[in-house]
C-alpha cells in the first residue's frame, strides 16, 4: 500500500499533537519551586536585605560555624553575643523550599543534629538585631552525609 504526501501529513500532524498533550500533562504533574514563596515581595525589600549585609559583613569575624559527622556547630563570640536579639538560623535548601528549616538561638551557641537535614548544599542564614537594626550574614555549606 502506498502512502500519499496527505496521508502523510496527517500521519505526522497526530503525531507532532499527541507528542504536544504528552509534554503539557507532563509539564502540570511537576512540583513548581520557586525561590521563594514571596517573590514579587523579595525584590521589594532586595535593598533593606543588602543594606542587613552590609551591616552584618563588619560583624562576620564574631561567628563560627563547624560541621563534624554529627552536628553543625554555630557560634557567636559571648560578649557578642549578650548584646544582641532576635538571633535566628535559617537553613535555607535551594532545591527544595519545603526543607527550609530555622532554628532560633539560646545561647551563643547553637548545634543542630546532621539527622534534621540531609545531604546537599545549604544556604545559612542569621538573622539578629543590634541597637535596633537588623543584620543578615549568609554562609554556604554542603552537608555531607550524616
Amino acid at each position: 500500500m502506498k502512502i500519499t504526501w496527505g496521508t502523510g501529513l496527517a500521519i505526522w500532524l497526530v503525531v507532532f499533537v499527541l507528542a504536544i498533550l504528552t509534554f503539557v500533562a507532563f509539564a502540570f504533574t511537576q512540583d513548581v519551586n520557586l525561590v521563594h514563596k514571596e517573590y514579587y515581595q523579595k525584590g521589594v525589600d532586595f535593598d533593606n536585605e543588602r543594606a542587613m549585609r552590609e551591616r552584618a559583613k563588619l560583624e562576620d569575624y564574631r561567628f563560627s560555624i563547624a560541621q563534624n559527622k554529627e552536628t553543625i556547630n554555630i557560634s557567636i563570640e559571648e560578649d557578642y553575643f549578650l548584646g544582641i536579639t532576635d538571633v535566628e538560623a535559617y537553613f535555607y535548601r535551594p532545591s527544595d523550599r519545603h526543607k527550609d528549616i530555622r532554628f532560633p538561638f539560646q545561647s551563643s551557641i547553637l548545634n543542630v543534629s546532621s539527622k534534621k537535614l540531609i545531604k546537599g548544599k545549604y544556604d545559612l542564614k542569621i538573622s539578629w538585631k543590634k541597637n535596633g537594626e537588623d543584620y543578615l550574614l549568609e554562609k554556604y555549606f554542603y552537608l555531607k552525609q550524616p
